[in-house]
């Protein structure tokens, strides 16, 4: 993924519920209608609105994490669809 990082990963494994930890890393975009890539090869999970969270998808990798895309203008994919790493979801 390419942007500026906006919010850095942050979690503190002895206090794991103390708030102001960020577990995940927010990356802005150039320009409204830029097209988003899936950073990691794998399956989607999920494809849809989430409330707080907006248009969102996640996508298991190989390796067993989950990607989540947040604050989508739109999804290209739909949850079951296989993604390569830089594809445009």
């Amino acid at each position: 993924m390419q942007g500026p990082v906006l919010q850095p990963f942050s979690y503190d494994k002895a206090h794991p519920y103390d708030a102001g930890q960020h577990r995940g890393i927010d990356i802005g975009a150039g320009a409204t209608g830029d097209r988003v890539v899936a950073p990691e090869s794998g399956r989607v999970s999920f494809a849809g609105f989430v409330p707080t969270s907006g248009e969102s998808l996640t996508i298991e990798t190989v390796d067993g994490y989950s990607v989540t895309l947040t604050h989508l203008g739109s999804i290209g994919v739909a949850a079951g669809a296989a993604v390569t790493e830089g594809a445009v979801v």
